[in-house]
């Protein structure tokens, strides 16, 4: 036929238009369905804000060289989260989960930040606790080094994603306490060593080649730092965006012994984990160890 195969869109100049469950379009595409998703923006949002406190001293025990130790912390309160609205949750009664919304609502059901429901919330927490040392020398002859320690935890139930903000987290998201763990980006511990070494001058004062061959320095700088942690996920497709269980009586430690290169397909111990099923029948598995 010549009929208009396309979906009537409302135009612009309608906005706002008024929003009606199912979706208007779900009849007029029948075939592929169009349930409602999108990314919408809490009405209730509130400013996010960061409390920060540290506590020092200093000590130069030496000519020279001083050492200097700190607490150092933070804890940020009403932070950015993109909230899953239609997340499978655990229903007791029936021992399974499901969608808060039921299928006939017409309410997306994937996870994912392109094709389900979300929603932009300020209902995320974090906090950080740090000890931080570091010690300085200064050599007569125009050397210096820089040692610099850190030992500190960062917590939060969101951490967002490495290029986007607002990305989809698995796990049960319209609770904030279920996700509260280490944060994605959190190093416990980090050395970095440091060096300046002032090279005397080549040349006299009088000499017009000083401009090129005085006044260079060496230096150089190392980073030792522990890894990133990870979340153990079930994800089989759009609509599923869980952590794994641990194996039902599992006890003892995940991670593997061995080499680097021997544990490079098998970091930690994949047995001890399970899909994501209803916490009568298997142990619960906490986010990012």
């Amino acid at each position: 036929t010549f009929a208009d195969p396309f979906v009537p869109i409302p135009q612009p100049s309608t906005f706002p238009t008024a929003a009606t469950l199912p979706s208007p379009l779900a009849p007029l595409a029948p075939f592929v369905g169009a349930p409602v998703s999108g990314v919408y923006v809490d009405p209730n949002l509130k400013t996010p804000y960061v409390q920060q406190f540290n506590l020092g001293v200093q000590w130069e025990f030496f000519r020279n060289a001083v050492l200097e130790a700190g607490f150092v912390g933070n804890k940020g309160t009403n932070l950015l989260q993109l909230v899953t609205l239609n997340a499978p949750v655990y229903n007791a009664s029936l021992n399974r989960f499901d969608t808060p919304f039921p299928a006939a609502a017409g309410i997306s059901s994937q996870v994912n930040a392109t094709g389900g429901l979300q929603r932009v919330e300020t209902t995320a927490n974090s906090n950080y606790k740090s000890f931080q040392a570091t010690l300085t020398k200064r050599f007569t002859g125009g050397a210096q080094i820089l040692g610099a320690y850190t030992f500190g935890k960062s917590k939060d139930c969101y951490s967002g994603g490495t290029v986007n903000e607002l990305i989809a987290t698995p796990g049960a998201p319209n609770n904030c306490s279920y996700n509260f763990g280490r944060s994605d980006f959190n190093r416990e511990h980090r050395l970095v060593v440091s060096g300046v070494y002032d090279l005397p001058d080549a040349v006299g004062e009088g000499n017009a080649a000083k401009w090129l061959v005085n006044d260079w320095q060496i230096a150089g700088i190392a980073v030792f730092q522990s890894g990133l942690p990870f979340s153990v996920v079930y994800t089989p497709g759009n609509t599923i965006n869980n952590r794994a269980n641990f194996v039902p009586g599992f006890s003892g430690d995940v991670e593997l012994s061995g080499s680097s290169s021997s544990r490079l397909t098998r970091y930690f111990n994949t047995s001890a984990f399970v899909p994501s099923c209803p916490q009568a029948t298997a142990g619960v598995c906490s986010t990012r160890a």
